[in-house]
């Protein structure tokens, strides 16, 4: 008789390679499995593990904590530490001094980070290829930076987020002129992107002949950018390829002309909320930059009728730019079916479009679109008044490549199948329904049948939905991590009960946030299960009728969740009474992970 294996008896390299996998999924999971035994706490520090460091957004995280991972991480290259508020220089200094090889470095929303982390950067990781940073207050200059490009000679990414004061539209970080001169000649930097930068002594911003290597420029919300520092940018810059000016008012036409006709080989033109910008200069792309590929004129609008970007760029762009795969023209009134009907036509790798708000848009062009494009992967159609149920079950029919799908308030589509002709939409995982009032449980049932990888949901405002429906989502959807069900302003729901956020904690392990706002059948019993069994949930929103003063609710649960969780934080809000005594009390709860 053969003996029963376990998984004890697995070689060490076997049970590595299946750790590895449930590190893939959440590198936290790793501190779990250090609690089971010896040999799983010793084969959970294996450096074959820990070659990618991933805690963005771990408020818990601390230098004694990182320095205790690093220990075990002697062959680390990417450390991506975002929004980590309590990494500070220290961290960072332990960081470069064991991570030698260390190629990818995020530290965006470390507001702890100085002039003296970066130095340290600088001296001891040489391979560093990737830096994100934050600049908050005065705690980071442009000088270091300018002496990091010139130490770390295979740097090619660089991303500083620039946060001003309060109340405040001046920046503390200005790029410099000895910056761009550091840019200049470094031969490995090919990619800069500062948001909410100012310019210092912008006239001799650029006064040297020398060219830059960098294929791509982000100068996204910098004020002070106007059109003659980006010609002077652009024309020492020839091999551009993309550039982001979004959030700066003062570029204009002549600006994204003088872009077109200088950079010819530019592949992305990304000019959101630039009032300044009009078909003028868009055809000017056209006629230039035929290889373009990705246009993002979102919010370039002014109070004129038929707005400054309109059908007859977006003509000109489908007519001179056959390789355009992303287009988004959000909020722009003046395209109608007319412009979107000749990008489907001509623009046949289109994979991404965003119409959000163009009130011309209806089933004509969008029934091109499910014909022509069959390989689009994202789709925003919010706003759009006149889409039926009719285009939008062609296009879920005919793209079974799409993977994002937001169509909020578009009041006259009814039921969607969610079902292509190849059997189910297989890569959908972000869908937002909010809003569309004549949707149903049918709508849900068909959803969770058919989109097995769904990890967003948002039916906010969607009275027709009930319990049948959510515990649909739950039983057919066991990757959601978002759902939004909720009930805002004079809105309420007695349709969605306990019943369904039991149904939530029973199959949705992997839930990371709930508002069920407005749904006062959810029970504090019910609530207290979905803490106990998500263990990622961080964020739950829900609604009681309660006397005014009556605080007791909130007390018990945030008690149950402290004794579950490192730490809860609350925020509580009163909505106007309805009749004598109760009111509505909205209550947001956070919270981290569960203790071990």
């Amino acid at each position: 008789m053969t003996a029963e294996i376990t998984f004890q008896d697995l070689p060490e390299a076997v049970i590595l390679n299946i750790f590895a996998f449930v590190a893939g999924e959440r590198i936290y999971n790793l501190f779990r499995l250090r609690v089971v035994c010896k040999k799983w706490s010793r084969l959970s520090t294996d450096s074959s593990l820990w070659r990618k460091l991933y805690f963005p957004n771990c408020e818990g995280l601390c230098y004694k904590a990182l320095d205790h991972v690093l220990s075990w991480c002697g062959n680390v290259k990417e450390v991506i530490l975002s929004n980590c508020n309590q990494v500070d220089d220290a961290c960072v200094e332990s960081i470069a001094k064991k991570c030698g090889n260390l190629e990818i470095l995020d530290l965006k929303g470390c507001r702890l980070l100085s002039d003296h982390g970066l130095k340290v950067i600088s001296t001891n990781c040489r391979l560093l290829r990737d830096l994100k940073i934050v600049a908050h207050k005065t705690s980071i200059t442009c000088n270091i930076l300018k002496d990091l490009i010139t130490s770390c000679k295979s740097l090619q990414e660089l991303t500083v987020i620039c946060e001003k004061e309060e109340d405040s539209d001046e920046s503390n970080f200005f790029l410099t002129n000895q910056f761009f001169k550091a840019a200049k000649e470094s031969d490995s930097l090919k990619r800069i992107y500062f948001h909410g930068a100012g310019i210092f002594d912008e006239e001799h911003l650029t006064s040297d002949l020398n060219m830059f290597n960098l294929l791509s420029i982000g100068l996204l919300g910098c004020i002070e950018l106007n059109s003659n520092v980006l010609w002077e940018l652009v024309c020492t810059s020839p091999k551009l390829q993309s550039l982001d000016v979004s959030f700066c008012p003062s570029i204009n036409d002549a600006g994204i002309a003088v872009v077109a006709q200088v950079c010819p080989n530019l592949l992305q033109l990304i000019a959101e909320g630039c009032p300044g910008v009009t078909d003028v200069s868009i055809e000017t792309v056209a006629e230039h930059c035929k290889k373009l590929q990705w246009l993002n004129v979102c919010g370039c609008e002014l109070p004129r009728p038929a707005g400054n970007i309109t059908d007859v760029a977006v003509q000109r762009i489908a007519e001179n730019c056959p390789d355009l795969y992303q287009l988004n023209v959000k909020w722009c009134q003046g395209v109608t079916d007319i412009g979107i009907a000749a990008i489907t036509t001509n623009c046949k790798k289109l994979c991404g479009l965003n119409i959000y708000g163009c009130l011309g848009i209806s089933d004509v062009s969008l029934k091109l679109l499910a014909t022509f494009c069959k390989g689009l992967t994202s789709l925003e159609i919010s706003e759009c008044l006149r889409a039926t149920d009719g285009s939008i079950n062609d296009i879920l029919q005919n793209c079974n490549q799409l993977e994002w799908l937001d169509m909020q308030v578009c009041s006259y589509v009814s039921d969607l199948d969610f079902k292509s002709v190849k059997g189910s939409l297989t890569l959908l995982h972000h869908v937002d329904l909010s809003y569309c009032t004549k949707l149903t449980d049918r709508t849900l049932k068909q959803l969770a049948k058919n989109c097995p990888r769904l990890k967003y949901l948002c039916v906010a405002g969607c009275h027709r939905i009930t319990d049948t429906g959510i515990i649909s989502i739950a039983h057919g959807c066991n990757k959601l991590q978002y759902l939004d069900v909720s009930f805002r302003g004079s809105q309420s729901c007695a349709q969605i009960t306990s019943n369904s956020v039991f149904s939530l904690a029973a199959n949705c392990p992997n839930l990371t946030y709930l508002d069920a706002i407005g749904c006062f059948g959810v029970s504090e019993a019910s609530i207290s299960s979905l803490v106990k069994s998500c263990r990622y949930l961080k964020q739950i929103n829900f609604s009681q009728f309660t006397e005014k003063t009556d605080s007791q609710l909130l007390l018990r649960v945030t008690e149950f969740i402290s004794q579950v969780r490192s730490s809860c934080s609350y925020e509580e809000m009163i909505s106007p009474p309805r009749g004598r005594k109760l009111v509505q009390k909205n209550f947001l709860i956070k919270m981290s992970a569960p203790n071990l």
